[in-house]
């Protein structure tokens, strides 16, 4: 049995019993740089006969775009093609077509407007959104792709005291008060499918909530930015 997937932690995310039936090996497989992204859009145009289309420049502002987030060239192959929309809807018949860095950042942009994920959580409450941030934020201090919900629960609650106090608010004392908002929140955020939580089996009839992933692609830098700003 081979499985591909985006994740590297693939294998700890089965069942326990699955994992030691089945056996495995991780085969990694590095992102894709700036110059082999630059170079797959090249032979791509260059198949079609279209390499004039795009500017070398936007191709090369495409690769290292892609590559400074996620280098998934899908992302590149997609970028491309909504600037090859946006540009045909500004170009009249009688000028030649091509693709510039401007139509490249407005298709960036116009696809960062359109993903669900960031429609979500500029609509979801403030204290919603800081729990997100502090998943976030121990998923880059621990370069893990899912981490423990105690320990996101409780940089939530650090983050919460150090805005109350920066705010002169008064917040819950009751630390049980604040656990139950955290869940409550968790709740919320999966419901949203911003995040997804695991639970492990303790016996029989026992779940016990042990990691929280993100639904949205981590990998998006614009995420991080996007929540501290709100």
């Amino acid at each position: 049995m081979v499985t591909i997937s985006n994740n590297i932690d693939l294998p700890e995310r089965l069942l326990p019993k699955v994992c030691t039936r089945l056996g495995f090996d991780r085969v990694d497989f590095r992102s894709y740089t700036r110059d082999q992204i630059h170079d797959i859009l090249r032979r791509r145009l260059e198949s079609h006969q279209a390499l004039d289309v795009f500017k070398n420049d936007a191709l090369k502002y495409c690769a290292a775009r892609v590559a400074g987030h996620s280098g998934d060239v899908r992302k590149a192959l997609q970028l491309c093609r909504r600037a090859l929309e946006l540009c045909c809807e500004r170009t009249s018949s009688n000028t030649k077509l091509q693709v510039g860095v401007d139509s490249l950042r407005a298709a960036d942009e116009d696809l960062l407007q359109g993903n669900p994920g960031v429609f979500a959580i500029r609509h979801i409450s403030i204290k919603a959104r800081l729990f997100l941030l502090s998943f976030l934020l121990e998923m880059r201090e621990r370069q893990a792709e899912q981490v423990h919900a105690t320990h996101v629960t409780q940089r939530f609650l650090k983050l919460s005291m150090a805005l109350a106090l920066a705010q002169q608010a008064v917040i819950a004392s009751n630390p049980l008060n604040q656990q139950d908002e955290a869940r409550e929140l968790m709740e919320r955020l999966e419901a949203c499918t911003l995040l997804k939580r695991h639970y492990v089996s303790t016996d029989e009839d026992c779940l016990k909530l042990r990691q929280v992933a993100l639904h949205i692609s981590e990998t998006e830098p614009f995420l991080l930015e996007l929540l501290a700003n709100q």
